[in-house]
């Protein structure tokens, strides 16, 4: 049937291997339908991403189509001198993943994620400021310091809830297995 939380669709995954603060997963193929903003500041660029991509999932695609939210919402950021470029990503619900609607607007991408491993590291409670997303990832880096088979050099930010959720907030950590 699949994943769900909080009576939202999710990615589907099996628990490879579990430790004291993080466990192994392995996901599903994974369809994600992502944008970019660039910004000094954190919850400015996130909130430029967020309300592309909201627009996609609201109608703003060839079909004119409202498409279910899903989660988890997932964000990489690649840091720069001057600001920092954040990629967000919403799951792409199973029923349109292999053919989604195409966007309407310019920036809108998609990315087609093979069956993945991760590590992931489980936290709760508010994270609204890039600070507490960085520490988190380093928690994990210093778990995973004798792995030599996840890339600890970059990572997923990974949330689960609306940004008002503050009691029993799941959000996530995703360090990626290196392939060879």
């Amino acid at each position: 049937e699949g994943c769900t939380y909080r009576n939202r669709e999710c990615p589907n995954y099996s628990i490879l291997a579990k430790h004291p603060d993080y466990e192994i997963r392995k996901y599903s193929a994974i369809t994600w339908v992502s944008t970019t903003a660039e910004h000094s500041y954190f919850k400015i660029a996130a909130s430029r991403a967020f309300t592309k991509l909201a627009g996609y999932i609201n109608g703003k695609n060839n079909l004119k189509l409202k498409i279910n939210m899903t989660i988890p919402v997932r964000m990489h950021a690649t840091y720069k001198e001057q600001s920092t470029v954040y990629q967000m990503d919403f799951k792409v619900p199973n029923k349109y993943a292999a053919a989604p609607p195409l966007p309407s607007e310019e920036g809108i991408t998609f990315i087609y994620d093979e069956p993945t491993v991760y590590a992931v590291r489980n936290f709760s409670g508010p994270a609204w400021h890039e600070a507490t997303w960085i520490e988190e990832s380093e928690k994990l880096a210093e778990s995973l310091k004798n792995d030599a088979t996840i890339d600890k050099t970059t990572y997923y930010q990974v949330k689960y809830d609306k940004p008002d959720t503050i009691v029993n907030r799941r959000n996530e950590i995703w360090m990626k297995k290196i392939t060879t």
